[in-house]
């Protein structure tokens, strides 16, 4: 046992590789006991080696099968490798075994919610939020699934009740400016994306909200800059693909083809991710931009500004005859707009 616990104490101290090294001798010593198991996977899994994190959770419940904490483990790890149904089974299991688990509960609703299955995560939430009512990320989250259920005043009163709970709880923010952003209303959105924004500098998905709305209000240098940022911060992932593709858009805008074509091609390693509207907005640009290499347009004198969502892109550089005179297109885009 003292072997285990200087295991579970350097895995504490992020020393993974002599964690799993002391906890195997213990597990030598002591080859029954279900919670070594259970630690030796948590080990492994913070060092990044999945497979024997989940040998070592399933040896731990095959041991001792109502092991509620290597249940929950197994199904937040299969959550992550997007193995929803099979990560919904072991929470079941684990509130099986304790129907006063909360983070079983917590757990479950988000595989739930990932899945769309918008009332059924609805109600883990709540359940999670009636055993420990100051949970603010199940306030929270439990605030994006009335958004998706378009129960709109019910989710900004969750948002408001984390906040009250925990005022530097950057998630209610960014939900908050995510929501005014799905609005069209980016000058609301502003100050909750610049105070979630400073409560946690480096949050990719944040500065890509924030790069959003000062797009939308024409503030291009901060909107670059933290687009920019996202992208350095999330190089391989979703905010990645959003931040590279919004970069090459605000390049298209400004007539930098070259900055444009640059960074479709940062886009283009990152289009098997499962992100609409990026790949979409990714794709448009690429033809607009194979377009132009065979269509050239001569600049004019009159601009005519084009105010709309991403039908006007098509329209932006195009030598237009309007009231008789020659212009140059101009768009003004803005996403969410209806015009």
């Amino acid at each position: 046992d003292a072997l285990h616990l200087l295991g579970v104490i350097a895995r504490d101290q992020g020393d993974y590789a002599v964690a799993i090294n002391l906890i195997n001798k213990a597990i030598q010593v002591l080859p029954q006991e279900a919670n070594f198991y259970n630690n030796l996977g948590i080990s492994y899994r913070k060092s990044g080696d999945l497979k024997q994190a989940i040998s070592s959770y399933e040896t731990a419940v095959s041991l001792q099968p109502e092991h509620i904490q290597a249940l929950n483990n197994l199904g937040n790890l299969y959550t992550e490798q997007k193995m929803y149904r099979k990560a919904q089974q072991y929470f079941a299991r684990a509130l099986a075994a304790d129907p006063l688990f909360v983070e079983a509960h917590f757990n479950l609703a988000n595989a739930l919610q990932t899945q769309a299955e918008y009332e059924e995560a609805l109600l883990c939430y709540q359940q999670a939020l009636a055993l420990r009512p100051d949970y603010v990320e199940a306030m929270s989250n439990c605030g994006m699934v009335l958004y998706a259920l378009e129960r709109e005043n019910e989710a900004l009163i969750y948002f408001e009740k984390a906040i009250a709970q925990q005022a530097d709880f950057q998630p209610a923010y960014m939900n908050l400016g995510y929501i005014a952003l799905a609005k069209g209303l980016a000058g609301e959105a502003l100050p909750f994306l610049q105070h979630a924004n400073t409560l946690m500098p480096d949050h990719p998905d944040t500065l890509n909200f924030l790069s959003h709305a000062e797009k939308n209000l024409g503030y291009f240098d901060d909107a670059i800059a933290h687009a920019e940022q996202a992208y350095r911060l999330a190089p391989t992932s979703i905010a990645g693909l959003e931040s590279a593709v919004r970069l090459a858009l605000i390049a298209y805008l400004h007539n930098d083809r070259v900055t444009c074509a640059n960074w479709l091609t940062q886009a283009s390693n990152l289009t098997q991710f499962d992100e609409r509207p990026a790949r979409v907005y990714w794709t448009y640009l690429g033809l607009l931009m194979s377009w132009w290499q065979r269509h050239p347009q001569d600049d004019a004198d009159n601009i005519l500004y084009v105010l709309g969502d991403s039908h006007t892109l098509s329209l932006h550089g195009l030598a237009l005859d309007y009231l008789g005179e020659h212009h140059q297109g101009q768009a003004l885009w803005v996403e969410g707009c209806k015009q």
